[in-house]
């Protein structure tokens, strides 16, 4: 197989007419969105990100436990309509209590915990598409999705609340007909199936647990410092310059993975994640209020959000586990952290400012929970994203895996060789290989020198060359 720089492949490579309802996650980010930014809601009543978080952790969270042994979700699409119906019942009950100046508690409450219930049910939903995607269609998808979401975004800001109302009933529906015909669409060869296992049993959950560890801090930290301070004058600024960057941001990626045939490195963006929150807390220490805090922090968020999602698709699809179970506790995590930062902040920090010592004791826990839990060199972590590092394309595994069997026995390589020689030959690491096979380094570099011997090669590529790669 010629090298694909500089080319599509999967998703990309599907008319778009046929495959835009794979990029309709966007109607969930933008729906939940306006329900805590709309202008409609009547003065006087409270925020409502706390029990949006609220209610999707307990839903994510149920569901995942509902799923740890399950396997088959035929039956789960029927509460599709309803969940949907619920979500515009949401949206219409906004509209009533602006027009009755019904600022309730009783009512604002179950209006927002239904609410998060069936954002919690659409997350959910759309993590099978992404399961069943390998990672560069992944990737496609929901910087895809993030463009058209953030520019929408936009235009709900500018957009009059009546007009903002009638695109927000409309977004439950989208995304119910975009699922429906997301399962009617055939994805390209290779990619109608979860990939090749490595998160078999424990090793996912241990994997996403050190993530969410990670996720857990970083939500805590953003949350005490975005919350602590005092001035709201630069909240919608702040919104349209963030929209801005998530534009920019998710064309850049685009362009990084599908124009110049680069990989996404797990560490690195989680990096720029802590840049962006590290600049937060310093703004709000050094600043009088000003729009920069507002602006890291909105990147700060947006980038998080990307990774997280991208990181749960990517662990899905090469998973014996169901997609619910891993979306599930993956993001259950994630809107349970967001909530319980909230509540601390209200209750511990109340009406407190931003202090360099404050700011200090954060960057120092978040720093040494990335000590801990993303060293790079470890075996799972380079395991993310790890079909994006190979020129090999991943829909053709299992010809390479056939020729690597013809290989073994024209020229004699033992079981183990063999076994060596098709990840070898599809790009792997040997620190990959050596836990995919449960085996050390050592020795995955003892069987590279005998297979590469009995071959005659001296390289990879000339591996690769010898195999039709």
């Amino acid at each position: 197989m010629a090298d694909d720089k500089g080319t599509t492949s999967g998703i990309l490579a599907m008319p778009l007419k046929q495959s835009w309802p794979l990029f309709s996650l966007w109607t969930m980010h933008v729906w939940i969105y306006w329900f805590n930014t709309t202008p409609l809601r009547p003065s006087g009543v409270a925020p409502t990100w706390a029990g949006i978080y609220g209610a999707m952790a307990i839903v994510l969270l149920a569901v995942a436990l509902a799923f740890r042994t399950k396997k088959d979700c035929s039956r789960i699409g029927r509460f599709d309509v309803p969940m949907t119906v619920a979500m515009c019942a949401c949206t219409v009950s906004v509209l009533l209590a602006s027009v009755l100046a019904a600022g309730s508690t009783i009512w604002a409450t179950v209006n927002v915990a239904l609410a998060g219930m069936c954002m919690g049910w659409g997350y959910l939903r759309w993590s099978a598409p992404y399961a069943d995607m390998g990672i560069r269609s992944a990737v496609a998808c929901l910087f895809g999705s993030y463009v058209a979401g953030s520019t929408i975004k936009i235009a709900f800001d500018a957009a009059p609340g009546w007009l903002g109302f009638c695109l927000a009933f409309a977004l439950p529906i989208i995304s119910l007909v975009s699922l429906r015909l997301c399962a009617k669409i055939k994805l390209p060869q290779g990619e109608t199936q979860r990939g090749e296992i490595l998160y078999s049993g424990m090793s996912a959950l241990q994997l996403l647990w050190r993530v969410a560890l990670c996720v857990f801090a970083f939500c805590l930290v953003r949350q005490v410092a975005s919350l602590t301070t005092t001035s709201n004058e630069f909240a919608l600024a702040g919104r349209l310059v963030g929209h801005f960057v998530e534009v920019a941001f998710a064309l850049a990626a685009l362009a990084w993975v599908f124009r110049l045939n680069r990989a996404l490195d797990f560490p690195q963006l989680w990096r720029f994640v802590f840049l962006f929150l590290a600049s937060t807390i310093a703004a709000d220490c050094l600043f009088e209020p000003s729009l920069l805090p507002r602006l890291c922090d909105g990147v700060a968020i947006s980038l998080i959000v990307m990774l997280l999602w991208l990181v749960l698709a990517d662990v899905a699809h090469h998973s014996d586990h169901h997609p619910y179970l891993i979306f599930g506790l993956g993001w259950g995590l994630y809107v349970g952290a967001n909530y319980l930062g909230l509540v601390l902040v209200r209750l511990v920090a109340g009406g407190a400012t931003m202090t360099a010592e404050l700011g200090v004791a954060l960057l120092w826990a978040t720093g040494v929970v990335m000590a801990f839990c993303l060293e790079t060199r470890d075996p799972d972590v380079q395991r993310l994203f790890a079909d994006l590092r190979t020129k090999v394309n991943p829909e053709e595994f299992a010809s390479i895996d056939e020729r690597c069997e013809q290989l073994g026995q024209q020229y004699g390589l033992t079981g183990r060789e063999v076994d060596v020689l098709k990840l070898l030959a599809k790009g792997r690491s040997k620190i990959y290989i050596a836990e995919t096979l449960y085996i050390s380094e050592n020795t995955v570099r003892g069987h590279s020198r005998r297979l590469y011997t009995k071959l005659g090669v001296h390289t990879r590529d000339e591996l690769q060359a010898m195999l039709g790669i």
